[in-house]
């Protein structure tokens, strides 16, 4: 929920760390479909979906969703 436009992501891999920077990040409804999400977007992008906020009956309320391209 802190990472905001700019920011940076790194991926640390087999063939070494990945930096990606966030274009932008969703609030999502766990209902809602994902699928545009994390389709295919022509660039290499990284796409993290996060459980955020209330926790009841053990699930939380929403989903962050937050894009990053790579740098």
């Amino acid at each position: 929920r802190n990472l905001g436009a700019g920011d940076l992501i790194t991926v640390n891999s087999a063939n070494g760390p990945i930096t990606y920077s966030v274009q932008w990040s969703q609030w999502g409804n766990p209902a809602d479909d994902f699928t545009s999400f994390v389709a295919q977007t022509g660039q290499d992008t990284i796409t993290l979906v996060t459980c955020i906020g209330g926790f009841s009956a053990g699930h939380y309320s929403n989903r962050l969703v937050v894009r990053g391209v790579r740098v």
